[in-house]
């Protein structure tokens, strides 16, 4: 995917003059690229075409790394507070509290 986005932005002298930044490294593209995905299909499965994903690849090259970052923080998705659980009774407990029927 990154060879195929990086030889179609080739001849962009934008793209080109930050393509070797170490801040604009192929895992940090895919993981853009993958973000913006699920946010533009609203997280179901489906299509994009190539001209979207490469106008967020030359995006993701020319702008700088503080607003890619902040792009970033705002796909990712929060923790939400985990429950406890509940306590269970056991069996003993169970049994204290239920009648029986040769005691009525």
């Amino acid at each position: 995917m990154v060879e195929k986005i990086k030889q179609h932005l080739q001849d962009d002298k934008q793209v080109l003059a930050n393509m070797g930044n170490e801040d604009k490294s192929d895992d940090k593209l895919k993981q853009y690229i993958i973000a913006n995905a699920k946010q533009y299909l609203d997280n179901v499965n489906g299509g994009i075409e190539d001209e979207v994903v490469f106008g967020w690849a030359r995006h993701f090259y020319i702008e700088s790394e503080e607003v890619i970052s902040k792009e970033m923080k705002d796909y990712y998705i929060k923790p939400t507070k985990a429950t406890k659980p509940t306590k269970k009774t056991t069996t003993e407990e169970n049994k204290s509290n239920q009648l029986s029927l040769f005691e009525l």
